[in-house]
C-alpha cells in the first residue's frame, strides 16, 4: 500500500488487441494479514467489464499510485477470459 490515493483498472480486448477498453475498479475492502506476521495488508477491488456472456478475450491489470503505473500482464502472456 504505497499511498491512500490510487487507481486500479484493467485494460481488455475481445478482438486480439485490435481495439481495447479500460475498466476502472472500486475499492471494496481492506484485508488484514491472516496467517503470517510478514504478510502485508491487502486490498480487494471490484472491476466490472461489460463484455457479454460467452465472449472470450484477454486482459492485463494496472495500478497507478504516486505518479507511477505498475502492470500485471501475466509475464507478457496476458490473462484470458
Amino acid at each position: 500500500n504505497l499511498a491512500f490515493e490510487k487507481r486500479v483498472a484493467i485494460v481488455y480486448t475481445t478482438n486480439n488487441w485490435l481495439t481495447l477498453q479500460n475498466a476502472f475498479g472500486n475499492h471494496s475492502q481492506s484485508l488484514a494479514p491472516v496467517n503470517s506476521p510478514h504478510q502485508l495488508n491487502a486490498e480487494l477491488w471490484e472491476i466490472v467489464a461489460p463484455v457479454g456472456e460467452g465472449v472470450a478475450g484477454q486482459f492485463a491489470a494496472f495500478l497507478t499510485v504516486a505518479g507511477t503505473t505498475y502492470w500485471d500482464n501475466n509475464f507478457g502472456l496476458n490473462y484470458s477470459f
